[in-house]
């Protein structure tokens, strides 16, 4: 197939000659992650059943990953490609990241010629050296994953370079994309490399990604005095990363499922978007701006970043009659395209799953998943329910663990699922599954009862415990503990609370860090016996982060816990609500600043003569 006309993207583009530092990159243009995995394999002179039994394939798969590798490097023979994977740079084949390659295939995809015209013509002017933002938008199911996977595959065979991040349903982890994106590109980067690639910006892309401060020379936490500005020189961090990424090599930056994303990271990507930059740089957001996935952040984020003249919207709708008869052609099914049209509205997920219903007739989508999900085993049920609550993607080991079940009979399982149409593996991986849709997953999880979900929740609670010195984990555990919290462990669930609060704060995430002290007074409630300092404490906090995000209704809440404070009769907790007032910025002159000099001085007055931290704090702060 013939992309960006007949000259192709690599010819009409001098861009691309700029950067092709090597012929062995492009040689590898266009082998996948697995291919690049078997060409590996080959360079070690392993055999088809040898890299079948590491790589977790049949050795016909492994025959045709061979053929594939022989057409596009243009070797010879078997023994060609092992001297051509013994000799090449290890890092010369950059893969296609898992979740795109998973899903492009060109042969298979039908209708979308606008708009994968309007994508390509984005990349196109990105290539000139213009950062451009594209917003792939519409409801589950409609295909905008599968659209971006095939433009990513388009790039990647072409030689640019692709990086992906996700957002995840009920996961609140600031800069979630813009970690994973980081992480995988500082993978194939030596210190030194990494170095330049964060340039000035290494300490707000360490306070973004804390895993890479010690690569980045960068140590410690410094007090913020003006979190606005600390903020935007985050988001100012992260914009600079990319453009260097991109100087190095044109670069796609996918990110999925923005209507998940939180505050903080729809602040960063409209930041990216409203500056743009002078470098070779495409970002392509998917997004659900329908009901009940729209809500008013979304909304407004979309909005404003729609009057921005480098960003362009793809709005997605229903495939015609002719996309839905290719489509059910290429399912190999012999359903009437027009009425398959009609009950789906041409919603591509929708029209796979109706057109292979073998016969089934009668309402949605959810019926018909439903239907299907009734027809798995029990122990596959359990283990498609343990996923369902663990979220759209999870690992079998971790189900296992839960289920208390040997891990090959999980796998077992999940095979099934598979052959259900229910899950699917992830590439490169034995042991890592995903839900086929998000909504596969949520129809999944809301057949759970009540009392089981509540206590799968406990069992992954107590599963993920051992990891908890990980602080990727950490909201993980929190979600997991507070959502288990009312069959017990409210003590636990508080301290998990707490602490992915102070990550996200320490990472000026200050919505995120509200939401987790939010979760954390709902746990506080649930405490036995009531244990009204604890809960005290976490509304400070809460006062405190709101004050930093700039929410109005700060002052509201650190009333409040003043007056809770005096109940108490607990001095330092009133000296912490002064501090509160002040430690993000706050009055601009404290001591001016009349409610915050009543609660320092009556703070003062309680906590007594001597020499104690908090006085001295109390004191450096009335001062200003």
């Amino acid at each position: 197939m013939k992309l960006f006309g007949q000259m192709g993207i690599r010819g009409h583009y001098g861009i691309f000659a700029a950067w092709k530092a090597t012929d062995v990159a492009s040689e590898t243009a266009g082998v996948t992650r697995r291919e690049a995995e078997v060409l590996a394999a080959l360079g070690k002179r392993l055999t088809n059943a040898e890299i079948a039994a590491q790589l977790y394939l049949s050795e016909r798969t492994v025959e045709s990953h061979v053929s594939s590798l022989l057409r596009k490097l243009g070797a010879p023979n078997r023994l060609a490609l092992g001297e051509h994977a013994s000799t090449r740079p290890s890092a010369a084949v950059i893969p296609l990241p898992a979740p795109l390659e998973l899903l492009a295939d060109p042969d298979s995809y039908c209708g979308r010629s606008a708009e994968r015209e309007l994508l390509r013509n984005l990349w196109r002017k990105a290539t000139e050296g213009v950062c451009r933002v594209g917003i792939v938008s519409g409801e589950a199911g409609i295909g905008k994953s599968r659209l971006v996977a095939e433009l990513a595959n388009e790039v990647h065979a072409a030689g640019g370079r692709v990086l992906f991040g996700a957002d995840f349903e009920d996961v609140q982890r600031p800069y979630e994309p813009f970690v994973q994106a980081i992480v995988t590109d500082a993978a194939t980067l030596n210190d030194g490399e990494l170095l330049a690639r964060a340039g000035a910006s290494a300490e707000a892309v360490a306070r973004v990604v804390p895993d890479l401060a010690p690569r980045l020379g960068v140590a410690g936490d410094a007090l913020i005095f003006d979190a606005a500005s600390a903020v935007t020189d985050s988001y100012a961090g992260l914009r600079a990363y990319f453009q260097r990424a991109a100087e190095a090599q044109p670069l796609l930056l996918v990110f999925e499922d923005v209507h998940w994303a939180t505050t903080t990271t729809l602040g960063a990507l409209h930041y990216l978007a409203a500056v743009g930059g002078r470098s070779p740089l495409l970002v392509v957001l998917t997004a659900r701006d329908t009901a009940p996935d729209a809500h008013d952040a979304l909304s407004s984020f979309l909005g404003d970043l729609s009057r921005v003249p480098a960003v362009e919207r793809v709005p997605l709708r229903g495939l015609d009659h002719q996309a839905v008869a290719d489509l059910i052609e290429v399912l190999g099914g012999n359903a009437d395209p027009v009425a398959i049209a009609a009950e789906t509205g041409g919603n591509p997920l929708f029209v796979r799953e109706v057109a292979s219903a073998e016969g089934e007739t009668g309402g949605s989508l959810t019926a018909l998943l439903t239907r299907r999900n009734l027809l798995v085993d029990r122990p596959t049920s359990a283990v498609l329910d343990v996923g369902a609550a663990l979220g759209a993607e999870f690992d079998a080991q971790l189900v296992a663990r839960i289920l208390d079940r040997p891990l090959v009979e999980v796998i077992e399982s999940l095979d099934a699922g598979e052959t259900a149409g229910l899950v699917a593996r992830a590439p490169a991986s034995a042991t890592r599954f995903a839900f086929m849709h998000a909504l596969f997953r949520s129809v999944r999880y809301n057949a759970i009862p009540n009392a089981r979900r509540l206590s799968l929740h406990q069992q992954i609670t107590h599963a993920l415990a051992p990891l908890d010195g990980d602080d990727r984990v950490v909201p993980e555990l929190a979600r997991h503990a507070a959502i288990a919290a009312p069959l017990g462990g409210a003590a636990t669930a508080l301290d998990y609370s707490i602490r992915a609060a102070t990550l996200a704060e320490q990472a000026l995430a200050f919505d995120e860090a509200a939401s987790h002290y939010q979760r954390a007074l709902e746990v506080a409630d649930l405490l036995d016996p009531p244990d009204p300092h604890a809960r005290l404490g976490v509304s400070i906090r809460l006062g405190e982060v709101m004050q930093g995000g700039g929410e109005p209704g700060y002052a509201t809440v650190l009333a409040d816990a003043a007056r809770v404070a005096r109940q108490l009769g607990d001095a330092h907790a009133l000296a912490e609500v002064g501090w509160a007032m002040v430690k993000y910025g706050g009055p601009r002159h404290p001591s001016r600043d009349a409610e915050f000099v009543a609660i320092a001085q009556e703070a003062l007055r309680e906590l007594g003569p001597a020499p104690t931290a908090a006085r001295a704090r109390t004191l450096a702060a009335a001062s200003e």
